[in-house]
C-alpha cells in the first residue's frame, strides 16, 4: 500500500485498488483533511461521498421510521395485529439494508481516498454497526411477538372464540387435517 510519502505534493493521491498504479497525474482539489485528487479522482470522490450520503439519509429515515412505529405499539392490546408488527418489522427490515450499504460505502470511500484511518469516521462506521445491531434486534424481537400472535390467535380459534376482527386469522387448515385422522 502506497505511504504519503510516496506522493508529491502536486500528485494525485487516490488509493489505487490492486489493478492500477498509482496516479501520476496533478492533483487540483482537496487539501487539508481531504486527499488531493486529479479531476477525474474528483470526480470519483465527489460521487461516491454522495452515494454513502444518500444511504445515510435512507437508514436515518427507515430508524426514525422503524422507533417511531415501534413506540406505537401496545403490546397489551388484544388489538395488536400482525399488519402493525410487520409494518415495524419492515421498516426495521429497510433501515438494516440502508445501514448494510452505507457502511459498506463508507467503507470503500475510505479505502480509495485516504490512506490513514480518520478516527471521526471511524467512530462513525462504529456508530453505524451499533444501529445496525440495535435494529437487527429490533428485527428478532418482532418475529418473537409475530409468533406470538400467531400463537394467541391459534389459541383463540381452536377455543371457538375467534380472533377479533381486526387480526388477520391465520390458516390451520392442517390442523383439521389432524384433527379429521385421529381416532
Amino acid at each position: 500500500m502506497p505511504t504519503s510519502s510516496t506522493y508529491g505534493t502536486n500528485t494525485c493521491q487516490v488509493v489505487p485498488d490492486k489493478h492500477e498504479s498509482l496516479c501520476t497525474r496533478q492533483a487540483m482539489y482537496g487539501g487539508g483533511d481531504k486527499p488531493r485528487l486529479c479531476p477525474v479522482h474528483q470526480e470519483e470522490y465527489v460521487r461516491r461521498t454522495i452515494a454513502y450520503k444518500d444511504s445515510s439519509e435512507q437508514a436515518i429515515s427507515f430508524s426514525e421510521k422503524a422507533s417511531w412505529l415501534l413506540n406505537g405499539l401496545d403490546r397489551t392490546s388484544p388489538l395488536l395485529t400482525q399488519d402493525q408488527v410487520y409494518e415495524v418489522f419492515r421498516a426495521a427490515h429497510r433501515c438494516i439494508a440502508a445501514l448494510d450499504v452505507e457502511i459498506r460505502e463508507r467503507g470503500a470511500h475510505e479505502r480509495r481516498f485516504f490512506i490513514q484511518v480518520n478516527e471521526g469516521h471511524e467512530l462513525w462506521m462504529r456508530h453505524l454497526v451499533e444501529e445496525r445491531r440495535r435494529m437487527g434486534e429490533i428485527a428478532r424481537l418482532l418475529r418473537l411477538l409475530r409468533i406470538e400472535l400467531l400463537s394467541e390467535q391459534r389459541s383463540q380459534a381452536l377455543a371457538g372464540m375467534g380472533p377479533p376482527k381486526s387480526v388477520v386469522q391465520p390458516s390451520i387448515s392442517d390442523w383439521d387435517n389432524e384433527d379429521a385422522d385421529s381416532p
